[in-house]
Order: structure tokens, then C-alpha cells, then sequence
């Protein structure tokens, strides 16, 4: 007497054999990049509004296994209207990392342009030198950007 197991069975386990597979890929890829990255988790929040009509907003985040890298990002909104309230509008300017504390402050110069200082970073990813009319330059722990005596390049876009 020979026993059969009827097909679907068989497209069943095979079903449930790849999704395995697919998991247990999913989970060594999501391993790699977290001992790689480390995670973020999110400590200060601070709106800073010392420009009228602007709120400047900036988060402090430590990522990493022992929270050694802290993340900054700073993002800027109207600070009128329905959207603000409910924290819509926003857009990133500056997004940097550092292994020590950042203090940042938002100037303004002109009614069009803003000076964001910051003490000290270990690298910038990126930093908008333009949002709508608004200028926006940057002195950033002893170097000026876009302009000054020891210019140093910062990715803008």
C-alpha cells in the first residue's frame, strides 16, 4: 500500500519553506544593518522661534548601541496657520551627527536670510542653503558656509 499526499499539501509546504527562507533573510539583513547603524532614539525636541513668522525646530536623537552618536536635525515651518499646529508643513534644513553636545541658534539677519550657529559637529549630511524666500547660511563650530574666511564644502540642495 503506498501512501500519496495530495498536491496542495505539497504547494503548501513549499509555500511555507519560502516564506521561512524569506524571514530568515529579512531578519540576518535587518541584524547587519543594525549592528552597523544602531538604532535612534529620539531625546529632545526644541522649537526655537526667534525668527517672526518662522519656527525652527530641532531633535536630538542618540543612535547607536551605547547612544554615543547623537543625530541632530534641524527643520523649519511657518509658524502660522491650521498646518502648524498639527506639525505639518515642515521641512528639513540641516541634518548633522556629532559625539558631543550641539547647541544650535537661529539669527536672523534680514527679513529674507537666517544664520543657523552650531558649535560643533562630526559630519553633516546635508544642509539647505535655500527654503521658499528664506536664505540660509551656516557657522558651524569655527567655519562659515557658504562664505568666509575658512569656507569648507557642504553638500546643499
Amino acid at each position: 500500500m503506498s501512501f500519496s499526499v495530495p498536491r496542495w499539501i505539497k504547494i503548501l509546504a513549499w509555500l511555507f519553506l519560502s516564506a521561512l527562507v524569506l524571514a530568515f533573510l529579512l531578519l540576518i539583513h535587518l541584524v547587519t544593518s543594525f549592528v552597523d547603524n544602531g538604532f535612534c532614539v529620539l531625546v529632545e525636541k526644541r522649537t526655537i522661534s526667534s525668527v517672526p513668522g518662522l519656527e525652527f525646530t530641532v531633535e536630538d536623537s542618540q543612535c547607536g548601541f551605547t547612544g554615543a552618536v547623537e543625530a541632530w536635525n534641524i527643520s523649519v515651518a511657518r509658524s502660522s496657520g491650521l498646518p502648524s499646529w498639527f506639525g505639518w508643513g515642515r521641512t528639513d534644513i540641516f541634518r548633522a551627527r556629532s559625539e558631543t553636545d550641539m547647541t544650535a541658534v537661529v539669527t536672523a539677519i534680514d527679513p529674507h536670510t537666517v544664520r543657523v550657529s552650531i558649535n560643533r559637529v562630526s559630519a553633516v549630511d546635508f544642509a539647505k542653503g535655500r527654503w521658499e524666500d528664506l536664505t540660509i547660511l551656516y557657522d558651524i563650530g569655527g567655519f562659515r558656509y557658504p562664505s568666509g574666511p575658512q569656507s569648507q564644502p557642504l553638500s546643499t540642495y
